[in-house]
Order: structure tokens, then sequence, then C-alpha cells
């Protein structure tokens, strides 16, 4: 998998007042991978919000 960012040369850009929820990508990965992952990025002084399980997907 692979998660890319794009820029247009010469295009204007500003950032618009968003809601949290609208700015997440969402991973599929194992339990222990994600707690693992969830505690690096803490002690990394990296924002969390948590874990979210939608359950539907």
């Amino acid at each position: 998998s692979f998660l890319a960012f794009f820029e247009v040369p010469d295009s204007p850009f500003e950032f618009k007042a968003q809601h949290d929820f609208d700015l997440h990508i969402a991973l599929e990965v194992d339990s222990d991978t994600l707690h693992s992952m969830f505690e690096k990025g803490k002690a990394a002084g990296i924002e969390t919000r948590g874990i979210s399980d939608h359950q539907f997907i």
C-alpha cells in the first residue's frame, strides 16, 4: 500500500477550516501492530485521538 501527496506547481492553495474527523486516514492492521504504533506515536509527542473501531468496515 502507498499513501501519496501531490503539489500542483503555480496552483494556489489555501487551508480551509475543517472538522478533524475529515482529516484522517484509515489503515487495516492487526491488533498488536495497531497498539504498538499508537504507543510509538504518543511517545514521540504526536497528537493522538485514540483508536476507533468502526466495526462496519
